[in-house]
């Protein structure tokens, strides 16, 4: 059962980072054919996960509530609508939500090395590299050339990503197969004494 569980998201991730890779590279050759499809998109789901966080806000139990939740709701459905209505602000403030993940990138780093105190790195330098170019599109937003630099520099960022998501993916499945062998050494060590 686990292995099946295992494998189906190892073929999603899979998928999904050849995916980041792929529309990583279409951002890079054809940026300002996106620049209008990129604004609907963004502004779209942008209103989506602020209404997805806003309703399990509601839904969950009062002694659960996160405070943090309904102000990121609140923030994305109003970002969505501003990228609709305003278009220049739509480098802004995908500079700005680029620089959030970064940041949380970077904390979940910091609680890997907590916890497992191994290939934590990856995640950290990753962090970093996405919180400059967040921090790069926010300063640089305004005219048409930035926002080509600004799609070119998502493509980068996208096929990072997926590079990222496949160098975890292997080397978590390194781990995995690593205490696999250990625990079936192990087993096998026991047996033998018994």
């Amino acid at each position: 059962m686990k292995n099946s569980i295992f494998l189906s998201e190892k073929v999603k991730t899979i998928i999904f980072s050849g995916l980041l890779i792929i529309f990583g590279i279409l951002f890079c050759v054809m940026p300002q054919r996106f620049v209008g499809v990129l604004e609907i998109i963004v502004s779209i789901f942008l209103i989506l996960f602020g209404l997805i966080n806003l309703f399990g806000f509601c839904c969950s139990p009062t002694f659960l509530r996160d405070p943090f939740m309904l102000f990121e709701s609140i923030v994305l459905i109003v970002a969505g609508f501003l990228i609709d209505l305003i278009s220049n602000m739509f480098v802004l403030i995908l500079g700005l939500i680029i620089i959030v993940f970064g940041i949380k990138k970077i904390f979940a780093a910091v609680n890997i090395k907590k916890t497992l105190k191994k290939d934590w790195w990856i995640d950290l330098i990753f962090g970093i590299v996405i919180l400059i170019l967040g921090l790069i599109i926010a300063i640089l937003c305004g005219t048409k050339i930035v926002q080509s630099a600004v799609i070119i520099l998502l493509g980068c960022s996208l096929i990072f990503n997926g590079i990222i998501n496949l160098i975890t993916l292997f080397v978590l499945h390194r781990e995995l197969k690593n205490n696999k062998k250990t625990e079936e050494t192990i087993e096998v060590s026991v047996e033998i004494k018994e």
